[in-house]
């Protein structure tokens, strides 16, 4: 696999630019180009994150909720929680 082609540059104060090529204004209001593709890439990878690990935790919920809190599933559910919550910490998402 090759590294990702990075469309942003980390300034010296922490922030990031987006390079020029990336972005084309369509409108007074709007942007467009592969830089609002990647963004909204990301966006959506992050709402199914969510989305997951929050069906996942009410999985988990119901199973200690029936006694089941100790079997295998519950096991493999804890594991998959903490991927999805692994994966948005690493996508700058902390819970609110």
């Amino acid at each position: 696999m090759e590294p990702i082609k990075r469309m942003t540059e980390k300034q010296s104060d922490g922030t990031y630019l987006i390079y020029a090529n990336m972005l084309a204004p369509i409108n007074e209001n709007a942007f467009a180009g592969p830089a609002a593709e990647r963004l909204a890439a990301f966006e959506n990878a992050v709402e199914i994150a969510q989305s997951q690990l929050a069906a996942t935790t009410a999985k988990i919920d119901a199973l200690k909720a029936s006694g089941k809190a100790r079997g295998s599933s519950t096991q493999q559910l804890v594991a998959q929680k903490l991927t999805y919550a692994t994966m948005l910490h690493l996508m700058g998402i902390e819970d609110e």
